[in-house]
């Protein structure tokens, strides 16, 4: 059934850009035009498809506590995220960027630590940085994993971090 008056059947709005990937929609619609055919929407679905079995995936919440602040991340089991600052003068960019938290100021590195979770355990491990990583007053060997507990503090340089894990 359609709700329109009589006066605008037959019409339809022009199709604009949708996105970077040449789909088209219609304003107003739930139409979508894909360029690219069947294949494009097997390749499509397929993706799909891979991020539910990566989904099935357990993740963990994350809580990092800096400065007063709070930065909330998830972590997939077997996966690590990268801490560090972002550099205008670098292309590598860490996952987690700890400039807005006085990052430079504090000596952290662009990549200065890595945090992932593996057999049910959440482990820090200095990646070599300049200023180093510290754990109840010692600093971490670089590339040696450190096991973290819930509400444990690590330094990266001289910026504090407290960690909350479920």
């Amino acid at each position: 059934m359609n709700d329109q008056p009589d006066s605008d059947l037959g019409q339809t709005a022009p199709l604009q850009p949708h996105d970077e990937d040449n789909a088209l929609s219609s304003p107003g619609t739930d139409t979508l035009i894909l360029t690219g055919g069947a294949s494009r929407l097997r390749r499509l679905a397929d993706a799909a498809h891979q991020d539910d079995i990566l989904s099935s995936t357990p993740e963990h919440e994350i809580i990092l506590i800096i400065r007063g602040m709070t930065e909330q991340i998830y972590l997939k089991d077997n996966l690590s995220i990268t801490l560090g600052r972002a550099d205008h003068k670098s292309t590598t960019r860490p996952n987690i960027d700890l400039t807005r938290f006085g990052a430079s100021e504090r000596g952290v590195s662009r990549e200065h630590a890595r945090l992932e979770f593996k057999d049910g355990h959440l482990y820090i491990i200095d990646l070599g940085s300049t200023n180093g990583s510290f754990f109840k007053g010692e600093r971490l060997t670089p590339n040696q994993p450190q096991i973290l507990r819930r509400g444990d503090e690590f330094i990266l340089g001289r910026l504090a971090v407290q960690i909350m894990f479920g």
